[in-house]
């Protein structure tokens, strides 16, 4: 049975003892190539164990609170996402939604929202796209979330799940703090910019912030906006790479979730 909280205390309630008070699988995803850097990174955060560097990205199990530092210090990682399902059974579609309803969707989710779902599936015996995300989306609506309130209302927050299948096994993960290359939204984008993540790998990679190595001269192609200057200038005040989204919109995409505390971000970020 769907696991729905019946009343918004219930709901708190539930939300203390799963999700503040639980440790969580997350993943910071990333170029090919640079997992190190991401590892390096993560294990800088707060209460982090079982860092795993895959192919394209870092996975590492934290407390729910290391979401806030995370948005705000991870500065190569391209996203960052929770797990809320692994490694549950996907032999079949009503196996895999029998498995997808009993995930505490509720949460994790506003009761309204427009949810894109991404679907990824590498040897396994499901292979529709299409029939795996209606899945999903049987399995939020079961669970009391109207997840395409997007199509006749403007004002309702865009969160994005992916659903990967590996080996006949589904992971589904939340998009914590969306598209963290464009943490400067569109205020220095040119044609020829490279992104920001990039920017701070190539950074990173030549030792900007190695005080054995650290170079007095840092040369930029000048054919962009100045990303990889900036980058450098962040790295060695040690700037927190969050601190410049756009204030005109929210922190991240979970923080229309429920689950969400305001005033841990807004304690997070002075002192970074």
């Amino acid at each position: 049975m769907p696991h729905t909280p019946p009343t918004p205390a219930a709901r708190l309630r539930a939300i203390k003892r799963h999700v503040w008070l639980g440790r969580h699988g997350f993943l910071a995803t990333c170029a090919p190539g640079l997992e190190s850097l991401v590892a390096a990174e993560v294990a800088r955060l707060p209460e982090v164990t079982a860092v795993e560097p895959r192919t394209g990205a870092v996975a590492f199990e934290a407390p729910f609170d290391t979401v806030y530092p995370a948005l705000l210090r991870l500065r190569v990682a391209e996203s960052l996402r929770i797990f809320l399902a692994q490694g549950v059974a996907a032999g079949s579609f009503p196996m895999l939604f029998d498995q997808l309803q009993r995930v505490r969707w509720a949460l994790w989710l506003p009761a309204s929202c427009a949810a894109t779902v991404r679907v990824r599936s590498s040897k396994s015996r499901l292979r529709d796209d299409a029939g795996l995300e209606r899945t999903l989306r049987r399995a939020l609506q079961a669970a009391g979330i109207d997840a395409t309130a997007g199509d006749t209302a403007a004002d309702v927050p865009t969160l994005t799940l992916h659903l990967h299948l590996h080996h006949d096994r589904a992971s589904v993960t939340l998009d914590a703090g969306g598209a963290l290359h464009r943490r400067q939204g569109d205020k220095w984008v040119a044609p020829t910019t490279i992104r920001e993540t990039t920017a701070a790998a190539l950074v990173r990679l030549a030792g900007v912030t190695d005080p054995l190595h650290e170079p007095d001269l840092l040369c930029d192609p000048f054919c962009g906006s100045g990303t990889l200057i900036a980058e450098a200038l962040d790295a060695l005040s040690g700037a927190a790479a969050g601190r410049t989204r756009p204030s005109d919109t929210p922190p991240a995409p979970l923080a229309a979730s429920p689950a969400w505390k305001p005033e841990r971000w807004a304690h997070a970020m002075p002192f970074q």
